[in-house]
């Protein structure tokens, strides 16, 4: 019988004969067997299972000698080496031990077409003004977090209640969830008569829902709620 050639292969290899369409398979390799140790684990079964898919299609035979670990599977592929009996055609393992085997490995991610499933794979590196931006952007986040300590050590603290999507301030109709937490806020203070509500936390209910009526609701209950705050904003304003 034929074998393959011999190499030990990235984390690419069954990937991407596996998730690759049939149809997109080329060859046809009667005769062939590849014997191959891989790497064992759940999350690789599914992969495994697309193997006689792939012998079907091209005729070939993939005859599975080791499944392993990582690091046992590792150990081997250094004791198969030490001992001149590399006699496998195919070693699959993670990627981070592959480039101890100079003279075996082959980067099959240079290989892979970069569309479909793996148009992931055509990474650009950044621009060098793309670097710079994020060099400044991190001094810039570093000096913040210097700052803030500073203010946490002379007790002078002061953490605006922003967006950290947007950088501004939160108000009303920016995010469902947090109108939803200031409205029952503002419910519960209500029950309590708004007794003894700090005049900093009045000050922050009353500039989130400053803009209130700048969006009408879209539904009736939705009315419904946007008038029982009013009421109760009018409430908390007259204490």
């Amino acid at each position: 019988m034929k074998r393959a050639p011999l190499m030990i292969a990235a984390a690419a290899l069954i990937t991407a004969s596996s998730l690759a369409s049939a149809a997109d398979q080329p060859g046809s390799f009667p005769g062939v067997v590849i014997g191959a140790k891989i790497i064992g684990g759940d999350q690789y079964e599914p992969l495994y299972t697309r193997i006689g898919e792939w012998e079907k299609l091209t005729g070939a035979k993939v005859n599975i000698l080791t499944k392993k670990n990582g690091f046992d599977i590792d150990k081997e592929f250094k004791s198969d080496i030490a001992a001149n009996s590399v006699n496998w055609c195919v070693g699959w393992n993670h990627t981070s031990f592959a480039p101890q085997y100079t003279s075996l490995y082959t980067d099959l991610f240079k290989l892979v077409p970069k569309v479909g499933p793996f148009s992931a794979l055509a990474f650009r590196p950044p621009t060098p003004e793309a670097e710079r931006l994020f060099q400044d952007s991190f001094k810039t986040a570093r000096d913040r977090y210097r700052m803030l300590l500073g203010d946490a050590r002379d007790a002078r603290i002061d953490l605006p209640n922003t967006d950290f999507d947007t950088g501004r301030l939160a108000t009303w109709g920016e995010y469902p969830l947090a109108d939803e937490t200031y409205a029952d806020l503002l419910d519960a203070l209500s029950k309590r008569n708004f007794a003894d509500v700090p005049r900093g936390l009045r000050q922050d209910i009353t500039r989130y829902f400053a803009t209130l009526d700048a969006r009408a609701p879209e539904d009736k209950k939705a009315r419904q709620r946007a008038a029982a705050v009013r009421r109760e904003l009018a409430a908390l304003a007259a204490f």
